[in-house]
């Protein structure tokens, strides 16, 4: 999604990954299943969320934390809360959109039930040329930058 919003072809950017370090079997396949919106099912998104929830309270037995594991377990429980208990892997996209109000290859569309992203301010009130409206181009550098949620 990024890439696309930046105005890249998501079909080239694949083609591109494929080639190097990043290419697999899963980009090869799933990726193209993305591009096409092809998000049937060869193991549903409600059997990954078992299986995910079952490694999570084995390591938990163990006293292990699996932090990665537990936030793709997030996501398949926000894909299956929002009606798609019956796409596959690929079909994590869905999520991601929802989550951005947007679809991949038409970032322009929003969506009316995706979330507002959360606002981020960085206030830049400490910086060692005082003369600089915006440190990142008028050569300040920030000593005290001040990231603000709301």
């Amino acid at each position: 999604m990024l890439a696309a919003k930046g105005g890249a072809d998501p079909a080239a950017v694949r083609e591109a990954l494929m080639g190097g370090f990043a290419g697999s079997r899963i980009l090869e396949l799933h990726g193209q299943r993305m591009i096409d919106r092809d998000f049937s099912p060869g193991a549903p998104a409600r059997i990954q969320l078992k299986d995910l929830r079952m490694i999570l309270d084995e390591a938990r037995s163990e006293g292990l934390a699996l932090p990665l594991s537990q936030q793709v377990h997030n996501e398949y429980k926000s894909l299956i809360a929002n009606g798609h208990s019956d796409v596959d892997h690929s079909g994590l996209l869905l999520e991601l959109e929802h989550f951005n109000g947007a679809l991949l290859g038409s970032l322009s569309v929003i969506c009316p039930l995706a979330p507002p992203p959360p606002k981020v301010c960085v206030c830049f009130k400490d910086y060692t040329n005082k003369n600089a409206t915006n440190p990142a181009k008028d050569g300040g550098v920030l000593t005290n930058p001040k990231l603000i949620q709301g």
